[in-house]
């Protein structure tokens, strides 16, 4: 999966990087994460996870109403994304 600083492409489909996301079932946008080598993106695959991250990773929500995130849940749980660092350059 090739990672630009805004666009990424997972089999033949394009997402561009977005500060916040639009989640339908709240009716509110959500802030994504900030990192500096890896974003968050929603995804319209059916067999993957709604929100993922550039790293490969699922991405959840966390916090709620005006404070909830979108974060990478690899690099919540594990300190570091997919790629097997902080960074993936």
């Amino acid at each position: 999966m090739p990672v630009t600083p805004r666009q990424v492409e997972v089999k033949g489909r394009k997402y561009h990087r977005q500060e916040k996301i639009f989640i339908p079932e709240w009716n509110q946008e959500v802030v994504c994460a900030p990192y500096d080598d890896h974003w968050i993106y929603a995804t319209k695959m059916p067999w993957q996870s709604a929100y993922m991250c550039t790293c490969g990773s699922a991405a959840v929500v966390v916090g709620a109403g005006a404070k909830a995130m979108l974060i990478c849940l690899h690099h919540a749980t594990f300190g570091k994304h997919t790629t097997g660092g902080d960074r993936c350059v």
